[in-house]
């Protein structure tokens, strides 16, 4: 595959930290480590998946975090638009896009403003594809409706992209072999996700059905209980799936509105 992913600098932003780290995006991507490297996997599938659009379109980056994909955006598509709710995320994200003298790339408040106000405000041209990356397995209100809360989001941000846009996303697998390897390893580690019984561990790995732990799952914070195949039968009820990338740890949808 052919690296297309542009590693921004890392930020430091005073009196922010994250696990020992200047920034979430320090700790998950820019380390030189075999575990970063595999979580940059999907910003170079995304853009594998989105390479006719280079040059030719807007994007929206929703949930931008502290703007690690950013850089590489702006680079590849005419205006950038980013849009992130945690408040120390866009500090660190406003200093990178100042720094870097990004000037075709602008980030907006999610916890301040609405979909619908940012659709008013800053929606001036024409967006056709918005980059939903590692977000969507935190949106919920609750476990019991975190599915269709998840298409909800869905239907609202394609009010953004112009009719023919598309929403190229990304999930964690937290099922099959990759959660029983992902299982292992933070338990190797110390790191354990959440207190699953091995009985609850069953389920998940051998049938890929998450109805035990989905109780586990937490707004905002954990992937626990998460399930990418029952999100997968959730999209095609509502959304055409135009591709779908199945990759060990990660599986990448481009959808588009019925």
């Amino acid at each position: 595959m052919k690296q297309k992913f542009i590693a921004p600098p890392t930020i430091k932003k005073e009196g922010v930290e994250y696990h020992g780290c200047h920034s979430y995006s320090e700790y998950n991507y820019l380390q030189k480590s075999f575990i970063s490297s595999i979580k940059r996997r999907h910003f170079d599938i995304v853009l594998d998946l989105t390479s006719k659009y280079f040059y030719k379109t807007n994007v929206i980056d929703f949930g931008c975090a502290d703007g690690i994909f950013l850089p590489t955006l702006s680079f590849y598509f005419c205006s950038v638009l980013g849009i992130e709710r945690n408040k120390n995320s866009i500090l660190i994200a406003q200093k990178m896009i100042d720094e870097l003298s990004l000037k075709n790339v602008i980030i907006v408040d999610n916890e301040i403003e609405s979909i619908n106000e940012i659709k008013k405000e800053y929606i001036k041209k024409d967006y056709g594809i918005i980059f939903l990356l590692e977000v969507l397995e935190h949106i919920g209100t609750s476990y019991q409706t975190m599915y269709e809360d998840k298409i909800t989001l869905l239907k609202e941000i394609f009010s953004l992209v112009e009719n023919t846009g598309i929403i190229v996303l990304s999930v964690p697998k937290m099922v099959g072999i990759s959660f029983f390897i992902q299982s292992v390893g933070l338990s190797v580690f110390n790191l354990t996700r959440s207190e699953y019984s091995f009985k609850e561990l069953i389920k998940p790995i051998l049938f890929k059905d998450t109805s035990d732990i989905e109780k586990y799952w937490v707004p905002d914070y954990t992937h626990n209980g998460f399930n990418h195949k029952k999100l997968e039968r959730y999209l095609e009820r509502e959304f055409f799936i135009v591709n779908k990338i199945d990759d060990f740890f990660q599986v990448l949808y481009v959808i588009k509105q019925r």
